[in-house]
């Protein structure tokens, strides 16, 4: 049986149906891929597979803390400047299996701030990392 996942990690009755603009959202692409759930050894290979076939990236799995969820699995993914969206974050409860897909906007700004910056952090190391190779 799918579950029925939403934005509030909520799992609800029927799916309701869905306009053609929200069917081709990166949010909803990344949802209807986590939909089917996760396991605790599967979480960041099915959290990758979301991204990707949303056409975004996954960035890095995030402390659960960050959420004041500490039993919580956490991802970052990155919608790319192709969208309004920004970031969107993947949280897994352990204990009960829901999942949250949440964006940028539902997290505290902290959040938001910290993966953005933790993310340019890497992208400087990548680019040390290929100077230096160059050399």
């Amino acid at each position: 049986m799918r579950r029925n996942v939403d934005h509030i990690g909520e799992q609800k009755g029927p799916r309701k149906p869905v306009t053609t603009e929200q069917s081709h959202s990166p949010v909803t692409r990344i949802r209807e891929a986590v939909e089917a759930g996760i396991d605790e050894t599967g979480f960041f290979e099915t959290v990758a597979r979301a991204a990707d076939k949303a056409g975004c990236e996954l960035l890095f799995e995030v402390p659960g803390a960050l959420f004041a969820t500490p039993d919580t699995r956490a991802a970052a993914i990155s919608c790319g400047e192709h969208t309004s969206i920004g970031e969107v974050f993947i949280l897994y409860n352990r204990d009960n299996g829901v999942i949250r897909v949440l964006t940028g906007d539902e997290v505290p700004e902290e959040v938001t701030r910290f993966v953005r910056s933790y993310a340019a952090v890497l992208v400087c190391l990548q680019e040390s990392n290929r100077s230096r190779r160059i050399h």
